[in-house]
């Protein structure tokens, strides 16, 4: 997991990415389980998905981690989907997510993704009262390419 990281490109902030597109490595795809903590599902059991990115090739912030996390619903099995025909790396028919998932994680493949900043339900930028900027980034996996 350490094979590819050079410290010296590394940004040692942790202020999220400026908006751009990003090649980023998979680096752990894993199905955990959670207890809902809030919410009408509070103290229920379920699952989610989560993945672990690296930015790769970039002059700036190679190194850069980004953590995406996928509930059991539509639009995450579509973004699932295309990284599977994105990648190459397909679900064997009649094996686990989880099989795919374990071959997501060995092979650690490479995507481009527009990376942006996470947004409120209204559409506007969430900003860190203390430092006046953006919190969070956010992927906008409609726009997912091969990594090349």
């Amino acid at each position: 997991m350490f094979d590819y990281v050079d410290l010296n490109q590394i940004d040692p902030t942790f202020s999220p990415l400026p908006e751009d597109m990003y090649k980023v490595r998979i680096v752990k795809a894993e199905k955990r389980e959670l207890v809902y903590k809030t919410g009408a599902r509070a103290g229920q059991t379920g699952q989610v998905i989560n993945l672990q990115l690296a930015v790769v090739d970039h002059p700036s912030y190679s190194g850069r981690r980004l953590f995406e996390g996928f509930f059991p619903n539509n639009f995450s099995f579509r973004v699932l989907r295309r990284l599977a025909d994105i990648t190459g790396i397909q679900q064997e028919p009649g094996t686990v997510l989880d099989t795919w998932l374990t071959a997501m994680t060995e092979a650690q493949p490479t995507v481009k993704l527009r990376v942006g900043y996470k947004k409120d339900r209204d559409g506007n930028v969430i900003i860190d009262e203390t430092s006046g900027k953006p919190r969070d980034n956010a992927v906008d996996w409609r726009e997912m390419q091969p990594g090349d």
